[in-house]
C-alpha cells in the first residue's frame, strides 16, 4: 500500500500481483497530509485483516458500509474488532495479552453489549484509579486505555473520548529516607573494616 501524491492530491493505491488489474488507487479526498495518513493507516488495517477488498469496493463505498454496521456496534465488538488490528499489526503475544486483560476488566463493570458510547468518564474513572492497585498500575492502565480510545475515535466507533476528561494518574517520587547519626556511624565503621581487610591483604600479597 503507498500513499501517492498528485495534483495535491493524496491518493492511496494497493498493489496485488495475484490480482487483475495488480495495481488499484482511490483518492482520499484530502490535499493535508496528515489527514491522508490516518485515512491511509484505517485503510492499512481493515485490509491487512481482511475486512476491505481494493478490488471489489472503493474507499467511499466501503465507508458507507462501515458507518451502517456501526449503528449496531457493542462494547465486545469492539474489543475484539481493536485486538484484531494488533494481532494484524503482529503485535507481541505480551501487547496482546495485556490489552485483552485490561479491556476484559472493564467489561466487568459494564454491559458487555452496550454501545461503546455508553461507557462514560466515570466508570473508566472508578477502574484506572482502583485504590486497590499500584500507583504505576493505574499510569499503565490510562496509558493503553488511551491508545484503545483513540482507536474507537479514529475508527468513528465512538466521537468523543472519554479519557480526555480525566486527569493521568502521576506516579509519587519518593525522596530518599535521611540517615541518622547512629545509622552514619555504623556506615563509616564497616567502610573502615573493609579498607583494613584490603591493606592487610595488599600487605600479604
Amino acid at each position: 500500500m503507498t500513499l501517492i501524491k498528485r495534483d495535491g492530491i493524496y491518493y492511496v493505491e494497493f498493489y496485488d500481483a495475484s490480482k487483475n488489474p495488480k495495481r488499484k488507487r482511490y483518492t482520499l479526498k484530502t490535499k493535508n497530509q496528515r489527514v491522508a495518513l490516518v485515512r491511509l493507516k484505517y485503510l492499512e488495517e481493515e485490509y491487512q485483516i481482511g475486512r476491505y477488498d481494493p478490488w471489489t469496493q472503493t474507499p467511499t463505498q466501503y465507508n458507507h458500509l462501515n458507518r451502517e454496521k456501526l449503528r449496531s456496534i457493542t462494547w465486545t465488538t469492539c474489543i475484539q474488532e481493536f485486538l484484531n488490528s494488533k494481532i494484524a499489526l503482529q503485535r507481541s503475544e505480551d501487547t496482546i495479552r495485556t490489552y485483552t486483560d485490561l479491556l476484559n476488566g472493564i467489561c466487568k463493570r459494564v454491559d458487555p453489549e452496550a454501545s461503546p458510547e455508553a461507557i462514560g468518564e466515570s466508570v473508566l474513572m472508578n477502574f484506572i484509579y482502583d485504590g486497590s492497585v499500584a500507583q504505576a498500575t493505574q499510569n499503565k492502565r490510562y496509558g493503553h486505555l488511551r491508545t484503545y480510545f483513540r482507536w474507537l475515535v479514529e475508527k468513528r466507533f465512538i466521537q468523543i473520548n472519554p479519557l480526555q476528561l480525566i486527569v493521568k494518574p502521576r506516579i509519587t517520587k519518593w525522596l530518599p529516607k535521611a540517615i541518622d547519626e547512629s545509622g552514619l556511624d555504623t556506615i563509616i565503621a564497616l567502610m573502615e573494616i573493609d579498607y583494613a581487610q584490603k591493606l592487610s591483604a595488599d600487605l600479604r600479597g
